[in-house]
């Protein structure tokens, strides 16, 4: 039977399209629970807002299957990818299934006509060892937590295998200036080039690299010092910052579910950490500041004094601190 089959189940046949108008071919009677855990066919088809191809697109067709002899492939139709999996490809399906308690959409179908390219028709199809079956369609939602899940499950095991043609090209350009600003302890940490005076100048170089450590109790500086830019700086701040998937990270993370809007950078979240329900009030004792500015022209601002970003976060400052604090010794 063809994935968009006029079938499905005992649903009845899909009516003819009524321009505005709701088609509904519901299964009432579809369980609700799915008793196996052993998926063994997967395809459903989306689109999603918050992520994209390298060539910018946002409509998405997975499908995985296992055949009778246990071989797993998996495939994302819309851009002819595909490419042979392990097992564990349906055990992590399964676990978004599963967190998603997508069982509870079993039989629905219910769309409706002539909605934007972003809302069309979202189907989803699970087949199990046991014969049990799971589908609904339904209005996509362009932002859907669940997608963006199975959409990163499918993208990690292409990228593992070398393909990474489902996902945006991330930030290749070096690092042309960083401004890093940490706050802990009752201390400022201050890290950026400056322009200095004649009189600072080393070498005849005005423009330095500065670390500032500012006392909040005291009111005072406790130090500030001047060096010149090692040759390699730009280098390795680019290399620390993409290990830690800075750029990535900053792009994927706009979207803020609770408002519905993309807002999430303004609040202080920014991709690193969990972010929680409710009103999640800034630390007044500490935050980050990290601003980036890259040879494409690309820029990145994160600014946070969220308690999850910064705990998030710590690998990538530790990971600052370890290479520019020794540079001022």
């Amino acid at each position: 039977m063809s994935f968009f089959s006029s079938k499905h189940g005992k649903g009845k046949p899909h009516s003819e399209h009524l321009c505005g108008g709701t088609i509904d071919n519901t299964d009432n009677k579809a369980p609700k629970v799915i008793t196996s855990k052993q998926l063994c066919y997967l395809r459903t088809n989306f689109y999603l807002s918050t992520r994209e191809t390298e060539n910018g697109g946002h409509n998405f067709d997975f499908e995985v299957r296992q055949d009778e002899s246990g071989a797993v492939t998996a495939a994302e139709k819309h851009h002819s990818v595909s490419s042979t999996a392990e097992p564990s490809l349906l055990e992590r399906l399964q676990a978004v299934i599963d967190k998603y308690r997508l069982a509870h959409n079993n039989g629905e179908d219910r769309i409706t006509a002539g909605l934007p390219p972003e809302y069309q028709p979202c189907t989803f199809k699970a087949l199990y060892a046991s014969g049990e079956q799971l589908y609904f369609r339904y209005d996509n939602d362009p932002f859907a937590q669940w997608a963006e899940e199975v959409y990163t499950v499918f993208a990690e095991h292409f990228a593992q295998n070398g393909e990474r043609s489902l996902v945006a090209q991330t930030e290749q350009s070096q690092v042309t200036h960083v401004r890093f600003v940490l706050h802990k302890d009752g201390k400022q940490y201050w890290y950026s080039g400056i322009n200095v005076d004649d009189d600072k100048a080393i070498n005849g170089q005005t423009y330095l690299l500065q670390r500032q450590v500012y006392d909040f109790a005291a009111e005072q500086t406790l130090s500030r010092r001047f060096i010149l830019f090692p040759q390699d700086f730009y280098e390795n701040i680019t290399a620390i910052l993409e290990r830690h998937s800075l750029a990535a990270k900053y792009d994927l993370s706009r979207y803020d579910r609770q408002h519905r809007d993309f807002g999430n950078h303004s609040r202080g979240y920014f991709g690193f950490g969990e972010k929680p329900e409710g009103d999640d009030p800034d630390i007044e004792s500490e935050s980050i500041a990290l601003h980036v500015k890259y040879e494409s022209g690309k820029t990145v601002t994160v600014s946070t004094a969220k308690r999850g970003e910064i705990d998030g976060m710590q690998p990538l400052v530790t990971d600052l601190l370890h290479y520019l604090d020794p540079l001022f010794e």
